[in-house]
């Protein structure tokens, strides 16, 4: 994705000591999220509306990095033993050093950071980066569905949801479903929680070191020794970007087969499982949520909300760490276990730990994702409604 020519972009320069994660990133940048999306009928019958408050603007999104000049903020001392100071930092970082005219074998010096018109540029380059990120990630969630409402007019608001529903399952855009459509007040938020997953797909530039240096180069004369960074080559957006990663929340084939699921679960009498869990129980799917479906078949109608794993368990999941990973849940509840730790009037958080043990006590992470969440000692939480939950026999 390439949005050089009309893409705003709200930047601001710093100095290094302004940068928190300093020298590893030298920008920082945050998307910025409308408090509310809405779908609603339309003015004409049979057609619907899709906005968002405030309106989305990309100049909202927020990002600085650092700015041209030679700062000297530090102090480095080279011995026998090696460095010590403000050297390490940049020799324990696992990039390539190089010393002109030659690596000092002692002494005390002042380090020096230059920057150049040219590097700012890159840095801002890369922040940059994030911001086309965010960009498409709106362009992919409240973007596909808005733009594909002119096309789906029909008799009633229902017969427009589901020729909307049609058209972004023939699109394999699943994804951007709610798990109950036809109730328009569904759309809006998991449009929301759609987004803010997307966007978050973007801070993987960041884990994979694109926008580190990827060289430091020191030029030492007398007491100073001089630091300028080399950079890498850009990233385009659908690298990162990417909805398939984002587990459907929607998972009947048709918008005929979702109305079916739905007219037979009503006819069900309420399970068991319905009835809250006491803390510390051992649970794992119920009845309810299996529904006579494989493995590969995820419990139908969970939320994006029930699809995340918290490193800590917070109704808030902007406050903590979290990815979205139904795999991983499923496959715990499923063939594992987890432990009830929290329970309010409709929902329940359970204790899961997602390491698969070996017998010489090593471990491997349940999936890749999970594995990126950093969880300290392999549990982490979800939240879930009570009955898609029993104890464990």
């Amino acid at each position: 994705m390439s949005t050089e020519y009309h893409l705003p972009h709200n930047y601001t320069t710093a100095r290094p000591e302004q940068l928190p994660a300093f020298p590893k990133a030298l920008g920082v940048s945050d998307h910025w999220t409308p408090s509310a999306i809405t779908l609603a009928a339309g003015k004409k019958p049979g057609t619907l509306t899709l906005t968002s408050a405030p309106p989305y603007d990309s100049s909202q999104h927020q990002s600085f990095g650092i700015g041209v000049g030679t700062f000297q903020f530090d102090m480095a001392t080279r011995t026998s033993k090696g460095w010590g100071g403000g050297m390490v930092r940049y020799l324990q970082s696992g990039r390539p050093c190089v010393w002109k005219p030659e690596e000092p074998k002692e002494g005390s010096f002042h380090l020096a950071l230059e920057i150049s018109a040219e590097d700012a540029a890159a840095v801002r380059a890369s922040e940059r980066e994030h911001i086309e990120d965010f960009q498409l990630a709106w362009d992919r969630s409240f973007g596909l569905v808005s733009g594909l409402l002119p096309t789906c007019s029909a008799d009633s608001t229902q017969g427009a949801i589901k020729a909307l529903v049609t058209r972004l399952i023939a699109m394999e855009a699943a994804y951007v479903i709610p798990a109950d459509p036809d109730e328009p007040g569904n759309w809006g938020p998991h449009i929301l929680k759609v987004y803010k997953a997307l966007c978050a797909h973007s801070y993987k530039r960041d884990d994979k070191g694109h926008h580190s240096p990827i060289r430091y180069e020191f030029t030492v004369h007398e007491k100073t020794i001089t630091l300028r960074f080399a950079f890498g080559p850009r990233h385009p957006s659908t690298e990162f970007v990417i909805p398939g990663e984002i587990s459907p929340v929607f998972t009947a084939a048709s918008h005929e087969e979702y109305v079916q699921a739905k007219q037979a679960a009503a006819s069900r009498p309420p399970a068991a499982a319905d009835a809250r869990l006491d803390v510390g129980t051992v649970v794992v799917w119920s009845d309810a949520a299996r529904d006579g479906r494989l493995f590969e078949d995820y419990p139908l109608g969970l939320s994006i909300a029930e699809q995340t794993i918290h490193a800590v368990p917070d109704p808030d999941p902007d406050s903590q760490r979290w990815v979205v990973d139904m795999p991983a849940i499923n496959g715990r509840l499923h063939f594992e276990e987890g432990t009830v730790v929290a329970v309010n009037d409709t929902h329940t958080w359970v204790r899961i730990d997602f390491r698969d043990h070996e017998d010489d006590g090593s471990f491997t992470w349940a999936t890749p994702k999970v594995a990126q969440l950093g969880l300290p000692d392999g549990h982490g939480y979800v939240c879930l409604r009570h009955h898609l939950l029993k104890p464990k026999t």
